[in-house]
Parts: structure tokens; sequence; C-alpha cells
């Protein structure tokens, strides 16, 4: 059996506070996270919806790294991507 990939949650900021994994998950769906931290490539790829306009995410624990990206929308700006880590939106 193959082992998933886990993305390690920073910080989010959309005005309220996510306490639960469960949260995290489903942030990480509306957020449209992949991660393939062996080869250090992360995909974003936002869902439309009206629960959210902006969130900035900071310090994202992904292969190693910490990296930032704020979404506005279906909208992707990168922040902070350490070197070598390959980020597609």
């Amino acid at each position: 059996m193959k082992r998933r990939q886990r993305l390690g949650c920073g910080s989010v900021n959309m005005g309220l506070r996510v306490a639960s994994g469960g949260g995290r998950a489903g942030f990480a769906t509306l957020l449209g996270l992949r991660a393939d931290a062996p080869r250090k490539r992360l995909t974003i790829a936002p869902l439309k919806t009206s629960l959210f306009k902006h969130v900035e995410v900071t310090g994202l624990h992904f292969a190693g790294h910490r990296l930032d990206f704020a979404v506005d929308g279906d909208r992707v700006t990168m922040g902070n991507v350490p070197r070598g880590i390959k980020v597609a939106t």
C-alpha cells in the first residue's frame, strides 16, 4: 500500500481559526492542494467558492521546507518558495 503524502499546516488567515484536523483537510480540498513530496512538486488549484474570497497561507510545511501563498478567488499568488520546490497553479 502506497503511503499518501501529507501537507503540514502552517497558518491560514481568513478571519477564522481552524482547530481540528478535519478542518485542515477541508481547507486542503478547497485550496486544491496536491502534494508530490519525493519530486518536490506541489499543485495549488483552488475551487471557486462563496466561503471565502481571500486566503493567505504562511509556513505551509512541504518536502522539508515552508512556503507561503495567497488565494484570491481562483487566482494564486506565490510568496516564499524555497529553491528546488516546483509549484503549479
